[in-house]
């Protein structure tokens, strides 16, 4: 998604003279947009569109499981809706600018997924929490029988 936003915003840039009104973008311009837009939705469908509901129910454990899952799901739908307030963006920004911008979140949403989210693929659930764990998890300690002089006999 990072190169697609890149090429969008440096196609908008030398198509359009980043404007993408009637007099500063031509016919084809406006073609090379809605291909890749079209792009853009197929990526995002195959790629980050199902990670929140794949991802959260096989991290975490079935006691917290559904409260997790319900909580990655308003976070999809709140960060829906805050990506259609990005349209107030464009003005000031123009739509190479946005583009620039979606790249770069992209590219911080990489360096997360790099460092913070282990690949979980064919590792058994109960095995799943020692990877988001660098330390040992806490043991129980060892108890020591005292042996005192009452008889509970």
């Amino acid at each position: 998604m990072i190169i697609g936003h890149l090429f969008a915003a440096i196609l908008f840039t030398a198509i359009c003279d980043g404007n993408v009104d009637n007099a500063g973008c031509p016919k084809v311009g406006g073609w090379f947009i809605c291909i890749g837009t079209a792009f853009f939705v197929f990526n995002f469908a195959i790629s980050w569109g199902p990670v929140c509901w794949i991802y959260p129910a096989e991290i975490f454990p079935l006691n917290v499981r559904a409260s997790a899952v319900a909580l990655s799901t308003a976070a999809n739908w709140a960060m829906g809706a805050v990506m259609t307030e990005v349209v107030k963006l464009f003005p000031s920004l123009n739509i190479n600018g946005v583009f620039f911008l979606f790249a770069g979140l992209c590219l911080i949403c990489l360096v997360f997924v790099y460092f913070f989210c282990p690949e979980t693929k064919g590792i058994l659930l109960e095995d799943i929490e020692v990877l988001f764990h660098k330390r040992k998890a806490a043991q129980s300690p060892n108890f020591v029988e005292v042996k005192s002089p009452v008889s509970l006999a």
